[in-house]
């Protein structure tokens, strides 16, 4: 995989703290260091450009929308010039990035904590690729693998 669409509230973004979560930062930095194409995708208004400038310069693409769709993903993917199946999708909802990102032929990394984690995945669709509590624990499986090969 060459490329990452990472959910911000949630995901990324602790809304109770208003913070950019800590374990963030080695993900994005080793990610950048990889040379992978990253986009966010968040769900707000002008008020989000502010709490995500701590990790603006991280991105390729920053896409703030009012809902979620599938063609929101695959702009993006045509947005990086990658294909669909090259993109993992990492969020905190089963009904919001997993479903959408697999409906793309994306891979998927649900981060099962906080508010949505425990939404059950009902069917293939729901079903995510990979699942952790933790974005360190994410930094962890990437780097003791290929990216390409995921």
């Amino acid at each position: 995989m060459n490329a990452f669409i990472f959910d911000f509230n949630r995901t990324l973004f602790d809304p109770e703290e208003n913070r950019i979560e800590e374990e963030a930062f080695p993900l994005l930095e080793f990610l950048k260091g990889k040379r992978c194409k990253l986009a966010l995708l968040s769900v707000g208004d002008k008020s989000r450009e502010e709490q995500i400038k701590p990790i603006f310069s991280f991105f390729d693409i920053i896409v703030i929308v009012q809902d979620k769709s599938e063609r929101c993903f695959l702009d993006i993917a045509q947005q990086l010039a990658v294909k669909p199946s090259t993109i993992i999708v990492v969020g905190d909802r089963i009904a919001r990035e997993i479903v959408l990102g697999k409906k793309c032929g994306m891979k998927t990394i649900w981060l099962q904590r906080g508010q949505f984690s425990t939404e059950i995945p009902q069917n293939d669709l729901e079903q995510p690729d990979y699942t952790f509590t933790c974005l360190s624990d994410i930094t962890m499986f990437l780097k003791n693998r290929k990216l390409g090969g995921i």
